[in-house]
């Protein structure tokens, strides 16, 4: 069974971060700047939450065409697609449309605890973890 979704990824999942290799059979699109969300960081990894509009963070977009890549990217982010607003998902989804695309993106975000993005470190206002 084939899928067919665009993931926005934007910190250990990036080319040449730690996590990249979980989207090696998955197609690569475009980079973009992403407005009305916020990045928050450390070094181990980031977090995002929606921002204002002043606010925007750099994601790379993947099309994601097995659900095995999929199942890994759940699994490395502690989302469960059966229970979406389970408080035991240690994200949540947000299915957006960038002005520039056609289709919907979705992406991992801490919306669900925004409070808790502040734990993860201070706010990047570059909004690109690779390069803060």
């Amino acid at each position: 069974m084939n899928i067919n979704k665009l993931i926005g990824v934007y910190g250990t999942l990036r080319k040449g971060a730690a996590n990249h290799s979980v989207l090696r059979d998955s197609e690569y699109l475009k980079m973009v700047r992403l407005k009305g969300f916020a990045m928050y960081g450390a070094d181990t990894y980031p977090a995002v939450i929606r921002g204002t509009e002043d606010d925007s963070i750099v994601i790379e977009i993947y099309r994601i065409t097995n659900p095995k890549i999929l199942q890994a990217l759940d699994f490395l982010e502690g989302f469960d697609r059966n229970n979406p607003t389970s408080t035991k998902n240690f994200y949540t989804i947000q299915k957006i449309k960038p002005d520039s695309e056609t289709e919907f993106i979705e992406i991992y975000t801490f919306d669900h605890h925004p409070e808790n993005v502040h734990q993860i470190g201070t706010q990047l206002k570059s909004g690109d973890w690779l390069i803060d």
